[in-house]
């Protein structure tokens, strides 16, 4: 059957590709058909949250249960960095290499924390199949260099070569010094709810955790400088699955020196207790 097609002035026309014109003028981009609020399509600006599951305790080691201890997570404060990848094909994006983020505190909204990147540029949404890895603490691209491994299906090998290559520094004197050490990696992925923008970095050690508890006296270590915590105890940051002799004195009771020492064999991610004389 033959259709009739209806015919217009051209007047007619025009003043309704003006209307529409005006309208879509008038609209924000958030307001044009598939762009909305949770749009995750290329390119589509995210914001990033970081988690850290903390130390377990090893074999052996009896859990501690004091809230104060908040479960040997590490505390993120204002000025700390993690870095970021996002990875897609097998290959490292080039506006997401080594992205440094910093916690930063929002004045304008009372205090809020959040990982911000620097001026200019963003973490974006890089499309289907791009996974995005992240490590604690920040490291120049020097130093990154060769430390990735873009092949990788998954976090643990994608920062293989950094956590091999990685020695903790035997002063962890301060808590600042501590936390330096203290290598932590992860994987990202976006939440599945309505805060589809929001790239979520669940991170995990990378070191072993020792702690010692030693009488609360004069106390000397040998070669290396734990970090004392505000419960008298000391945290020592060490590769895990090494057998490191370490060495240290105390003034027992008597007034005497006792040597002690330990060798700290943990497994990635867990916390082991040393305990000198009774410990605190």
């Amino acid at each position: 059957m033959k259709r009739i097609i209806p015919h217009f002035p051209l007047s007619v026309v025009a003043a309704s590709l003006l209307i529409a014109a005006a309208t879509l003028a008038g609209c924000s981009q958030s307001d044009l058909p598939g762009a909305d609020d949770n749009d995750t399509r290329p390119g589509a600006a995210l914001t990033v949250q970081v988690t850290d599951g903390g130390y377990s305790p090893a074999e052996g080691t009896r859990a501690d249960t004091r809230a104060t201890e908040n479960g040997y997570k590490t505390e993120f404060t204002a000025g700390d960095r993690i870095g970021l990848y996002a990875v897609k094909k097998g290959a490292v994006v080039a506006g997401c290499t080594n992205l440094c983020l910093t916690l930063t505190a929002d004045a304008s909204a009372g205090g809020k924390l959040s990982w911000t990147p620097p001026a200019g540029t963003g973490v974006f949404y890089e499309g289907d199949g791009a996974t995005y890895y992240a490590y604690y603490p920040y490291q120049a691209d020097a130093v990154m260099d060769g430390k990735v491994d873009a092949s990788a299906a998954n976090a643990a090998n994608f920062f293989k070569p950094l956590v091999d290559s990685w020695t903790p520094a035997t002063d962890q004197s301060t808590y600042a010094l501590y936390t330096a050490q203290d290598l932590m990696t992860g994987g990202g992925k976006l939440n599945d709810d309505a805060s589809a923008r929001t790239l979520t970095i669940a991170l995990s050690h990378c070191m072993a955790l020792a702690v010692i508890e030693a009488p609360k006296v004069s106390v000397t270590f040998n070669s290396f400088t734990p970090c004392v915590m505000a419960d008298g105890s000391y945290r020592y940051l060490v590769r895990p699955a090494t057998k490191p002799l370490h060495l240290g004195s105390y003034t027992n009771a008597s007034g005497n020196t006792q040597e002690f020492f330990f060798t700290p064999t943990i497994d990635a991610g867990e916390y082991k207790k040393y305990v000198v004389d009774g410990g605190l």
